[in-house]
């Protein structure tokens, strides 16, 4: 079973009328270290507004949106959201709740959209399920062509490798190893180094830097990191 497998499966499993604490599960902070109450997501999603200048009327795109936890904050405010997935059943829920959002079912390393479409690209915990660094290179390659001169975004909740055995450890922790082994059987994330991630956003032309994951109560946080970047 592939990570695509994954969520598709999560998704097939979204309730006609779902809730916010459905979003979450949807999103998968539902379980483990990787759990987190929506006004947990609600206020992450406010200092993302604010850190990336977002506005009413301000048009945003999130890659991997699932259901919407982060893009209904935004949408309630105001803002004009789109959103890509690669689970029909998320994108169901993320019309249901943001009908006036537009979404479509895409792979974050071929966007559907015009270059210069957006004020704002977001792709929230999605690239740790790439199958590798060429898939990883090839979605930041999209965003960047997706963002408008004086644009800006952010790719967050990035494994760091640097702490991987670590983060390994606390997953398998708050699990419980033969749970863990059971639910990720043939499952890894992807990690990265924040010194390359920022390298590779100059080589696109962005300026960025890294701060560490900023969810609270998110057992994941320490290990994770967000990269920022703004398009000249």
């Amino acid at each position: 079973m592939s990570w695509t497998d994954v969520w598709r499966k999560k998704g097939d499993t979204a309730p006609p009328r779902p809730g916010l604490s459905d979003l979450m599960t949807l999103n998968g902070y539902d379980t483990g270290a990787g759990y987190a109450e929506f006004s947990a997501m609600e206020e992450f999603s406010g200092r993302c507004a604010g850190r990336l200048g977002i506005e009413p009327g301000t048009e945003i795109l999130e890659i991997g949106c699932g259901g919407g936890a982060w893009l209904f904050h935004q949408y309630n405010a105001g803002v004009r959201v789109s959103g890509v997935d690669i689970s029909p059943g998320h994108l169901n829920v993320a019309r249901t709740l943001m009908p006036a959002g537009r979404f479509a079912c895409a792979n974050a390393t071929s966007l559907p959209f015009a270059a210069d479409s957006f004020d704002v690209v977001f792709a929230g915990a999605c690239f740790l399920y790439l199958p590798d660094e060429n898939a990883a290179d090839a979605a930041f390659g999209e965003i960047e062509k997706a963002l408008r001169p004086g644009g800006r975004g952010a790719i967050t909740d990035l494994p760091d490798l640097a702490t991987r055995a670590d983060a390994e450890r606390i997953r398998r922790g708050a699990l419980g190893k033969g749970e863990y082994d059971r639910v990720y059987a043939g499952l890894e994330h992807q990690y990265f180094e924040r010194d390359r991630m920022i390298q590779n956003a100059q080589r696109l032309g962005l300026r960025a830097n890294a701060t560490t994951q900023e969810i609270a109560g998110y057992g994941n946080s320490p290990y994770r990191f967000n990269i920022w970047f703004e398009k000249p």
